[in-house]
């Protein structure tokens, strides 16, 4: 899911900071506020910046959020820090982002509070809870139709336990048409995107390199399915990323006589990126699934982030972000 596109869409549709409140002054107010506006600046900009550059700063950013919220708590700018600072959460803090999203319900103003089951909804799909996620994209999708995309995405997730789609496809590789019902491997990794979108480029990279480890030799297959305009340029970037691996490039063709909606409606996916795991009784075993859960199921352990200088558990005193 590209969380930072549901962050540009609360920016158009935030309302104005008004009158103050009794216990904060009409400065402290339009401070909060100029805060907020300065943070929409920067999570603009930050969206034009390249990918790995973009993630890094992303992946950062939450401690700026946070320290932002502890400066402007109890104004009413808090409200929309708050939904900001979830729906970063969801994506990359999980654990944290029910609390937030409580805070921002109970707080005394009603901004934000009306579309925070998006937020809600995308937070139970992250720990599996379906039922609670649909629930709550019907609720907000029937109030406010132009969310639709959120219930897409819960459809999408209702997949897990179903069988896997069988179709057949155009096949790059110039491998099977159909793995689902051809390849030998106990495990597909399905992976929609478009290649051309270096954004989506990065998140499947980081996929490709753990599944090239030995570990998942022989189990896990991948299988990408494009939706790029142009095959050619495509293939350039998976040919990069596939080196030396027996995977499978599908091309779901988006010009006027392609089959690209064939794609989408089969498999429900109508949003990039994202991936669908595959199991050896040809079901649907999960959605987006974290590198964690494809490591427990290789028995590949996790990459050492260690410098190679001594063991995990020196006695040192480690960097911070440890």
């Amino acid at each position: 899911m590209r969380h930072c596109l549901m962050l540009i869409l609360l920016f158009s549709c935030l309302p104005a900071i008004h009158a103050a409140d009794n216990a904060i002054t009409v400065e402290e107010q339009f401070l909060a506020e100029q805060d907020v506006r300065l943070l929409d600046e920067e999570l603009r900009a930050l969206g034009r910046l390249p990918a790995k550059e973009r993630l890094k700063k992303e992946l950062e950013f939450g401690k700026k959020l946070k320290r932002l919220e502890r400066k402007i708590r109890e104004t009413k700018a808090n409200n929309r820090l708050l939904y900001i600072l979830a729906d970063w959460q969801v994506t990359y803090e999980p654990e944290a982002a029910l609390g937030t999203i409580e805070q921002l319900q109970n707080s005394r103003y009603s901004a934000h509070k009306g579309t925070l089951d998006l937020v809600r909804a995308r937070y139970y799909l992250k720990i599996g809870d379906t039922g609670k996620a649909r629930e709550l994209a019907d609720k907000v999708t029937n109030r406010i139709p132009e969310f639709g995309p959120i219930a897409d995405l819960v459809t999408l997730y209702e997949q897990v336990g179903s069988d896997a789609p069988k179709m057949e496809g155009n096949n790059l590789s110039g491998g099977v048409k159909d793995p689902v019902s051809n390849s030998k491997e106990t495990f597909l990794f399905y992976y929609f995107l478009e290649l051309g979108d270096d954004w989506q480029l990065l998140h499947f990279q980081k996929f490709c390199d753990e599944l090239k480890r030995e570990e998942y030799q022989g189990k896990f297959r991948v299988v990408c399915v494009s939706f790029d305009a142009k095959y050619i340029s495509a293939l350039g970037s998976w040919n990069t990323l596939s080196k030396d691996q027996d995977w499978d490039l599908f091309w779901a063709n988006p010009n006027p006589k392609g089959d690209s909606e064939k794609w989408k409606s089969t498999w429900q996916v109508t949003t990039f990126p994202n991936a669908i795991l595959i199991g050896g009784d040809r079901k649907i075993l999960d959605v987006n699934p974290s590198i964690k859960s494809l490591q427990t199921l290789s028995g590949a352990e996790p990459k050492s982030t260690s410098s190679g200088k001594g063991p995990r558990n020196s006695k040192k005193k480690g960097p911070r972000w440890r």
